[in-house]
C-alpha cells in the first residue's frame, strides 16, 4: 500500500541559508522534518517550487525514517527501557509523581519524576538524564582519547542536536550529541576521534582525514556505518533538538 498525501497541502520545511551554497538542496533530518539549504538571496517562490518538485522523494525518505524506528519498550513518548549501546546497558525506566520534572539514576534503573504525564514534560527529563549519564560515563572516555593522542581541548558539553553528532569550535571547545548514548562503542569512538582531529585541522582536508585514520584505523568503515544508524535511535529523542 503506497503512501497517500494531499497534493494541495504544502510541505512544511525549514530554510537554512548557507553562504557557500551554490544551489538549492533538500534534506530529510533524523526527526523526519525537512530542511532546505539555499544560497543567499534565493527566492522564496523558487524554494517552494523546488520542494514541491521533490515532494515524492521527500515523502518516501520521511517514510523510511519512521519505518526504521525501534518498537516495543523503547517506543512511544514514555519508554520503559533505554538501550544504551554505548555502555552495553539496557536501562529500565520508571515514572513517578513529583512536583517538578526530575530524574535519578540507580544502577540499571532510571526513575523519572513528573508533575503531569505529558510528552512535552517527560522528554526534557529523559534528555537531562541522558546528558548526566554521558557526562559521567562517556566524557572520561573522550578525555582519555584526547590524552592518548596528546591533544588539549577546551570546554566539553553535551547537547541533543538535530543534525550533528559533534562539533569543534575555533577555540577548541567540543560539543557532543547525547544521542551517541544509543550507538555502539565503535561508532562513539569514531565521533570522538573526528572531533579531536579538528583540533589539528579545522577543515575536512586530506590532512584531516589522514589524521582521523592515524588515530583510529578503519575510521572510513565506521564513518559509513554512522550514516545508517537512525533505526537505533528512539522516536522521542527527535522531538526536541535543543
Amino acid at each position: 500500500m503506497g503512501l497517500e498525501y494531499n497534493r494541495a497541502m504544502p510541505l512544511s520545511y525549514r530554510i537554512k541559508v548557507h553562504p557557500r551554497a551554490r544551489r538549492i538542496s533538500l534534506k530529510v533530518l533524523r526527526d523526519a522534518s525537512l530542511e532546505v539549504v539555499a544560497p543567499p538571496g534565493a527566492n522564496t517562490r523558487t524554494i517552494r517550487d523546488f520542494v514541491e518538485a521533490n515532494r515524492e522523494w521527500a515523502e518516501r525518505a520521511r517514510a523510511r525514517v519512521g519505518k526504521d524506528r525501534p518498537a516495543g519498550p523503547e517506543a512511544g513518548p514514555f519508554p520503559s527501557e533505554l538501550a544504551l549501546r554505548s555502555l552495553d546497558r539496557l536501562v529500565r525506566v520508571h515514572y513517578v509523581e513529583a512536583d517538578r520534572p526530575t530524574f535519578r539514576w540507580n544502577g540499571l534503573d532510571l526513575s523519572v519524576g513528573l508533575p503531569e504525564r505529558e510528552s512535552n514534560v517527560v522528554r526534557p527529563a529523559l534528555v537531562a538524564a541522558l546528558k548526566q549519564c554521558a557526562i559521567d560515563r562517556l566524557s572520561p572516555r573522550f578525555r582519555a582519547l584526547a590524552g592518548q593522542h596528546g591533544l588539549i581541548h577546551g570546554r566539553l558539553t553535551w547537547r541533543n542536536q538535530k543534525s550533528r553528532w559533534g562539533s569543534c569550535s575555533a577555540n577548541g571547545n567540543i560539543s557532543l550529541n547525547v544521542r551517541l548514548m544509543f550507538l555502539p562503542p565503535e561508532l562513539v569512538d569514531y565521533v570522538f576521534v573526528h572531533e579531536l582531529a579538528h583540533l589539528k585541522h579545522a577543515d575536512h582536508s586530506r590532512r584531516f582525514w589522514n589524521a582521523v585514520e592515524d588515530m583510529l584505523p578503519g575510521a572510513l568503515w565506521r564513518r559509513k556505518q554512522l550514516r545508517s544508524v537512525d533505526g537505533l535511535l528512539p522516536e522521542w529523542i527527535f522531538r526536541d533538538g535543543r
